[in-house]
């Protein structure tokens, strides 16, 4: 059985519209179709997009989707949904946490010393 589903979304004229391209994925399950639960809710920070969500009959699924630029200027979304692992749990909790900390534009950049001290 395929554990990881791949969704490439039209091209728009910005990041929003290329996110309500794909908001219709996270509601039936790529499997069997049965309607998703969302273990974590959709949340966004910059231009990702992440969930968990819950099959009856297939388990927990991580849900990313990223909004892109192409050559043209337009941007569509890239969308993955896959069997949840591990990594994918702490994925969407840590971002959860800055997105419920920083919101929508994440952490701020934090301006390494290292590098700044290289570049003297």
């Amino acid at each position: 059985m395929k554990s990881e589903f791949s969704y490439v979304g039209v091209e728009c004229p910005d990041v929003d519209s290329a996110f309500e391209f794909s908001k219709n994925l996270i509601s039936s399950c790529p499997i069997c179709e049965k309607k998703l639960e969302q273990r974590i809710e959709k949340f966004r920070i910059r231009k990702s997009e992440y969930a968990l969500l819950f099959c009856s009959e297939h388990g927990e699924m991580f849900y990313r989707t990223r909004a892109k630029k192409n050559k043209s200027g337009k941007f569509y979304s890239a969308t993955i949904i896959r069997f949840a692992t591990q990594n994918d749990y702490f994925l969407v909790a840590q971002k959860r946490e800055e997105y419920d900390k920083y919101g929508v534009n994440g952490a701020p950049a934090v301006k390494n010393e290292e590098s700044d001290k290289n570049n003297d």
